[in-house]
């Protein structure tokens, strides 16, 4: 026999050993009675027998585990198969990151009420939509990534005739003229065709547009002054494949040394969210007939 072979066989006999002198005791554990250790008189190591035989039971003693649905459809299915009436959901309004998340085993209610171990839980993380990602995030261009974001997203500008009443009262305040997509397009080409000029002038007309003057060049195509609207409108969803809401849109820009710099800033987004994120909790709320708060439950 070599000498890896003897030194395994003398483990192997050493812990047979141990085992066999080791010492059982129990203690109380609350409800759950008397509960096994393993005392070893080696390392005095203190082992829970209970989890090692917990391991081969049937089935668990209590639900374990965290899921995570994809859509609120299934996140309401999931706690309505396993929720209790001490079930709670918590809400966490973050714009840049929504959730909702249910204790399906939350303590019992009052002073007196029983806790529990509050370790099978339900997560939905709302799924912010690709528009909404898009529009909201910090918007500042030069003349070239402008033109190509508004031809890119044109798809989610709507006409101003079919916005509402909050959106009309945001172009009358600001004494603008909201543009239609059909205008936008052109503005965009217009863009196009002018990146590498420098602007000449620029002119504030009554209706709120500017009119922006390239100089010429023989390598330009012809065209008169380039028509800016003060602004236009969006219909986009907040969360993915969810409703459309309409948000008025501020088109700003600067001239420095004969370059236009853009930037965009839409008009209190946080109303789209904010209603986008209490009907999702009211739906949550009237299918489940479970307690909603807001805010995150204990780790």
């Amino acid at each position: 026999m070599d000498d890896t072979n003897t030194s395994d066989a003398a483990a192997v006999i050493a812990a047979v050993e141990e085992m066999a002198n080791a010492e059982i005791v129990t203690v109380p554990r609350g409800d759950a009675g008397a509960v096994p250790l393993l005392i070893l008189p080696s390392s005095k190591q203190v082992v829970d027998v209970k989890t090692y035989l917990d391991s081969r039971l049937e089935r668990p003693v209590r639900r374990v585990g965290t899921a995570r649905l994809t859509t609120l459809g299934s996140f309401i299915e999931h706690v309505q198969r396993f929720a209790d009436e001490h079930t709670v959901v918590f809400a966490v309004d973050d714009p840049k990151e929504p959730m909702l998340e249910a204790v399906l085993d939350y303590h019992q209610t009052g002073a007196t009420g029983a806790a529990s171990w509050c370790t099978h839980r339900t997560q939905y993380k709302f799924p912010l939509s690709d528009e909404w990602s898009a529009w909201t995030k910090a918007m500042d261009f030069d003349q070239r990534a402008f033109a190509d974001f508004l031809e890119d997203r044109i798809g989610d500008v709507a006409d101003p005739e079919d916005a509402g009443e909050q959106t009309h009262e945001f172009a009358e305040r600001l004494g603008v003229t909201l543009a239609t997509p059909s205008a936008l397009m052109a503005l965009s080409r217009g863009l196009s065709i002018h990146v590498g000029q420098k602007v000449a002038q620029s002119i504030n007309t009554s209706s709120g547009e500017v009119q922006l003057q390239f100089e010429e060049e023989h390598t330009a195509k012809a065209g008169g002054p380039l028509k800016v609207p003060g602004g236009f409108v969006i219909g986009i969803p907040v969360f993915r494949a969810g409703a459309l809401y309409s948000i008025p849109v501020r088109l700003r820009y600067k001239v420095a040394s004969g370059a236009v710099r853009w930037s965009l800033a839409l008009h209190r987004p946080d109303l789209a969210f904010r209603d986008a994120f209490e009907m999702a909790l009211e739906s949550v709320a009237n299918e489940t007939k479970l307690l909603v708060l807001r805010g995150k439950p204990e780790a």
